[in-house]
Parts: C-alpha cells; sequence; structure tokens
C-alpha cells in the first residue's frame, strides 16, 4: 500500500485482514490446594468445548505448566488433536526473573517442559515453538535459553511495558495499542519473535482493579475498539480458571466478548504460533 510517493507500507495482517485476534489462556498445577486442584486443566477443557460453540475450535494457544503434561496426558493429547495449540508455562509456577535463575537453571526447567510434553504427544511440536513464563517473569536470560534451543516466539511481554515503566494510570491510559510483534536478538544471536499482550488480562482486570463482569466487558470492548480501528493484535491472557469457571457472569461476559469481536468484518482469530509463522515470512519477503 503506497500512501505517497516517497512512503509505503506493507500490511501488518494476511490476506486482507484487519485486525487479529489471539487468544490465550495459562494453565497451572495446584495439586493439595483446595478449591484449585485438578481444576484448570478442567476449565481448559471447558473452554475447548466452549470455543468451538463459537466455530472456533482449535483457535486458541494455552501456556500450560509441564507438570500439567505429566499428570494429565490424555488433556494435552485431545487439545492438539483438536488444533489448539499448547505450549510450555515453565514447569511449576516458578518466576525466572525474580528468583534469579541462571541460564542453566533455565534451560532444565525449559527442557524438562519439552520433556513432559513430547511425553504426552511425540508425534506434535508446538511446544518446541513458543513459550511464556510464570507471572511474565522472563528477562534476557530467558530469551538466549528459547533462541538457543529453538524456539520461535515468547509471549511475554505486556503492552504497557513497551512505554519504557508501568503507568499508574493504566489500564486508560496506556500509550501502545497496537504493540505490533517484534523481533530480539543481535551480535549473531538466533532471532526470537516477541508477541506481547495487547490489552489487560483477566487477573489484572478482575483481582487488581476489582471491576465486576460488566465493567469489564465495557473496557475490554473498548480496548478491542481501539485496536480494530488501527489494525492491530488483540491479546492477552484471558485464564480459564478466572475467566470462565471461577464466576457465571465472567463467563457470560467472555461469551459477550466473543460474539462482540465476531460480530466484525475482517477480523482473524489466529494461534500465537500462527502469528509467529506469518511474521517471520513477512520480515523474509520483505528482506
Amino acid at each position: 500500500m503506497s500512501l505517497s510517493k516517497n512512503y509505503k507500507f506493507r500490511e501488518p495482517w494476511p490476506d486482507g485482514v484487519r485486525c487479529v485476534v489471539s487468544i490465550t489462556g495459562d494453565v497451572h498445577d495446584y495439586t493439595g490446594i483446595p478449591g484449585r486442584e485438578d481444576r484448570e486443566w478442567n476449565d481448559m477443557k471447558y473452554n475447548f468445548d466452549l470455543l468451538n460453540e463459537y466455530g472456533l475450535e482449535g483457535k486458541a494457544t494455552f501456556f500450560i505448566s509441564g507438570e500439567v503434561a505429566v499428570k494429565h496426558p490424555d488433556v494435552i493429547k485431545e487439545g492438539l488433536k483438536r488444533g489448539y495449540e499448547l505450549c510450555p508455562h515453565t514447569f511449576k509456577e516458578t518466576q525466572y526473573a525474580i528468583e534469579d535463575w541462571d541460564y542453566n537453571r533455565q534451560q532444565e526447567d525449559i527442557c524438562r517442559c519439552i520433556k513432559a510434553f513430547e511425553n504426552a504427544a511425540f508425534e506434535y511440536d508446538d511446544y518446541k515453538k513458543g513459550f511464556r513464563t510464570h507471572g511474565y517473569q522472563s528477562n534476557r536470560i530467558t530469551r538466549e535459553v528459547l533462541s538457543d534451543l529453538g524456539f520461535e516466539y515468547i509471549a511475554d511481554m505486556q503492552a504497557w511495558e513497551t512505554t519504557g515503566a508501568y503507568n499508574p494510570a493504566f489500564p486508560e491510559k496506556l500509550v501502545n495499542f497496537t504493540a505490533y510483534p517484534q523481533f530480539t536478538g543481535d551480535n549473531g544471536s538466533k532471532v526470537l519473535l516477541e508477541i506481547p499482550d495487547t490489552f489487560a488480562n483477566d487477573h489484572f482486570v478482575y483481582r487488581v482493579m476489582k471491576m465486576s463482569p460488566a465493567e469489564a466487558l465495557i473496557f475490554w470492548k473498548k480496548q478491542f475498539d481501539k485496536i480494530y480501528r488501527v489494525g492491530g493484535l488483540f491479546q492477552a491472557c484471558l485464564h480459564p480458571y478466572i475467566s470462565l469457571k471461577e464466576d457465571p457472569g465472567r463467563e457470560n461476559t467472555y461469551r459477550q466478548l466473543l460474539e462482540y469481536i465476531l460480530s466484525h468484518s475482517a477480523v482473524s482469530f489466529m494461534r500465537m504460533g500462527e502469528i509467529s509463522k506469518w511474521w517471520f515470512e513477512r520480515f523474509k519477503n520483505s528482506s
């Protein structure tokens, strides 16, 4: 697309798509914790079926703790066979950056995740492509490890981080609404794609901001409208256990948000791996 004689802009998304939506969720293991044990993987399975109701079977990415893959391999197999993208989310509830894990320790943990997924469903390889740390607690070392292991993308950067600092006025004064994926890696290192959150996730909305389901729906619709208007990426973690099964009102908000998005034209639902593949091809074709 040419905007002027001396300036050209390549459309960010394939086939005339105006806006891309990526549904993601994190799934943990909380064995022994009353009210949480055996909930999260069941909530994810519920989400599989809910999305299928809206014609979105397989159109989501879930980041799953390695322990879940060890304890519930049948759930991993089912999700992958239904077309969902399932990727590691650290082996346990671990925060690499805060806990100051070094290269070897992070590499060991990520390799342990890969082994857990391989044992559950060796015929797939989504779990060798994308990664999200627990609590978004990745750092430069995490990116080095993932690059060295051949991963394609990391889904850890939150959009407000692109402003350089956390903004206490968030969410209404968020600066960067599009937050397109971006590449990281220099000095000869392998390229890794950063795919950021572009709106506040459900943990922030419901537990930090204390929004009601009705307030959350208004807020998320407003964020989608902004992103749709500029042709960006609408992506943030909507945990199955927070947005669905924890409160019937929240499930209703989740459903109404999907219905609202589906009412718009030229919107594509893409898994994170599909976004990564497209962005790498787009980069290669522009070189």
